[in-house]
This record gives structure tokens, C-alpha cells and sequence, in this order.
């Protein structure tokens, strides 16, 4: 089957499931410990019910809809995904380029292939950009200016991964953070020619590009990956924090990963302009 002739998400996973290698798919695809929490926010979906009216005249109907000022051409947009490179290469570019054509927001990861500038020369004006606090603060104040410089329209700060998470999966498979493959991962993976030569036509593993510049001494995939694991998660992150991001950040600031009520009014307090309701998809 190909892409042309997918007609739904299952046609496209299954797609996805041939194209990339074990390890990648696995990444892309799993839940922390036992998945428990990955698998309900799936099964949660197909609990909503519609009730629908009828007997309305809706030739003339629109998805668009205003959020921060801004007109959007649909309520969805593009959620933070990291190392989207590690699946096809230059993924991030191709998603603000879309987000751009389609009028919809694309909220760039602080764990992108990608660099901060790179994708600000595609959309910055359809691109908010999605940081994690790290140990070493002046990083992420530095991307925060990078950010801002770049013409991103809002920041979104992560929240909802309080310390490493444990991905069983990835355990299993010998998944690693700088994305190496073993002998017995690189046989599998060449099973699938498409992924595999794209991987190899790029001299391995893409690095994390807003990170290179933190990087003492030559920024190499290892060390780049090395400095970011080493950051975050940052487990002393407070509301103190928040406080310090809205001072520095002077557009719409938006915190995902608020689940209780309580947070979310400490949120309004800190003077964020708003929340994405998230459990890191149970990541």
C-alpha cells in the first residue's frame, strides 16, 4: 500500500510500521512501564459521544477558529515531537512548511533534529516553540532568546515529565539516546532499505541542532545528546520558574502538561496565557 491510497491514521501506522526499523518504530510508538497510561489516553478517545443537530444549513461552514489573535484555519495543529528526524529525515522542516501552507500551528520541540533558526527560516510566524527546563537554567534562558529572536509566536513550556521516564520498549530492543546501532540492530534495520539509506546518506544518527552550540568542544551526535540527557529532565523545576519564563518570554506563554485544577489557576496567577491539558501521552 502506498502513502497515496492510506485512507486513515490505522492505514498510515501501518505504513509507518514497515518503513522504519524496530528501535525507531518502538520509540515513536510506546508508553512508559507498562503503558497503561499510553493505552487509556488511546481507549479514552473512543469514549466521547456526539449528539448532533440537524436540520441546519451548513453549505456554508468553516474550521477556523481565533486563538491568541490569530485566525487559524483548523483547531488542530501540530503537537511537540521530538527526534522527528530519527523517522524522517528533516521531519521538522517539512512540518513548519505545512503548518505555513495550511495555516495551522506547529509547535516545534525543544528536542528537535532541527535548530532553533533553521525552522524560523520556514514559519516562524506559524511556530511556537516547546522548551524543557534544564539543570544548567542559562540554557534554556538562552533558547528562550533564540526563540524570541527567531519571531517564534509563543513559547510552550513542558512540564508533565518531572524525572526520566522508564520505556520499557526501548530497554528491550537496546534502544539508545544517541540513537547508535548495535550489529543486531543494524541487520534488522536493513530490512528496511528505505529508512536504512537514508540513514547512512546522512552519516548516521541526526543530531539535536538547538543544542550544538551548548556544547564544549567539538559537537559531535554523542556529546550533543549527552549534554541534553545530562539537562533534562530538570527535577527542581517550580512555579518559581514559570514566573521567570514569563518574565523573560514577552509573547503568549502557554504550560503543557496542567492536569489539576489547582495548577491550573497557580498557571493563571504566574501569568500564562495558556494550558495544554497533557500526561506526555503516557510517555
Amino acid at each position: 500500500m502506498s502513502i497515496k491510497k492510506a485512507v486513515n491514521i490505522n492505514d498510515l501506522k501501518k505504513l509507518t510500521k514497515k518503513r522504519l526499523p524496530k528501535i525507531a518504530y518502538d520509540f515513536l510508538e510506546n508508553g512508559a512501564e507498562d503503558e497503561l497510561c499510553y493505552n487509556r489516553n488511546l481507549v479514552s478517545f473512543s469514549d466521547y459521544k456526539l449528539l448532533p443537530r440537524y436540520l441546519i444549513d451548513i453549505t456554508k461552514r468553516t474550521q477556523e477558529t481565533k486563538l491568541f489573535d490569530k485566525v487559524y484555519s483548523s483547531p488542530f495543529g501540530f503537537a511537540p515531537t521530538g527526534t522527528a528526524g530519527l523517522f524522517k529525515r528533516g521531519a521538522e522542516g517539512m512540518l513548519a512548511h505545512i503548518s505555513k501552507k495550511r495555516n495551522i500551528p506547529y509547535i516545534m520541540s525543544g528536542a528537535a533534529n532541527a535548530s532553533i533558526e533553521e525552522i524560523a527560516e520556514i514559519s516562524s510566524d506559524h511556530t511556537w516553540y516547546q522548551i524543557y527546563a534544564t539543570l544548567d537554567r542559562e540554557i534554556a534562558y538562552d533558547q528562550i532568546k533564540r526563540a524570541e529572536l527567531s519571531g517564534f509566536e509563543a513559547l510552550v513550556i513542558t512540564v508533565d515529565v518531572p524525572i526520566r521516564t522508564k520505556r520499557e520498549r526501548n530497554i528491550r530492543n537496546g534502544f539508545s539516546n544517541s540513537q547508535r546501532m548495535k550489529p543486531s540492530i543494524f541487520l534488522e534495520a536493513l530490512t528496511h532499505p528505505g529508512w536504512i539509506l537514508e540513514y547512512l546518506k546522512n552519516g548516521g544518527p541526526p543530531t539535536m541542532g538547538s543544542w550544538v552550540k551548548y556544547v564544549k568542544g567539538k559537537p559531535t551526535v554523542d556529546e550533543t545528546v549527552k549534554l541534553f540527557t545530562k539537562n533534562i529532565p530538570a527535577t527542581n523545576q517550580t512555579w518559581e520558574d514559570i514566573k521567570k519564563y514569563r518574565d523573560l518570554w514577552p509573547k503568549k506563554l502557554i504550560i503543557k502538561g496542567i492536569l489539576h485544577p489547582e495548577d491550573a489557576l497557580k498557571a493563571i496567577d504566574c501569568g500564562v496565557d495558556g494550558i495544554i491539558l497533557s500526561n506526555h501521552g503516557g510517555r
